[in-house]
């Protein structure tokens, strides 16, 4: 992978998480764990199996994987006013 295209850095549950998407269509999330219970998370995938990821691996619950596909939705969506990628 390369240098994400677009990425956003928020906080859902109760874990920091960090999203890149690349112009070629892959993921990354990586979640940094804000209690001694979790732990930390670094998930790379294609768009199409994102989800299937993050809730096959056990890390987020389902609403928190749904979250997290959405976002990368709107983020490998058009600009307003422009195309996505420059």
């Amino acid at each position: 992978m390369h240098k994400s295209d677009r990425h956003l850095i928020g906080q859902i549950g109760s874990r920091r998480v960090e999203i890149h998407v690349f112009r070629d269509g892959d993921v990354r999330i990586c979640a940094v764990p804000r209690t001694p219970s979790q732990t930390a998370v670094a998930i790379e995938a294609s768009h199409d199996a994102i989800y299937q990821e993050l809730t096959t691996r056990g890390d987020f619950t389902v609403d928190e994987a749904r979250t997290i596909v959405s976002l990368c939705e709107r983020l490998s969506g058009p600009d307003e006013g422009g195309p996505l990628w420059h």
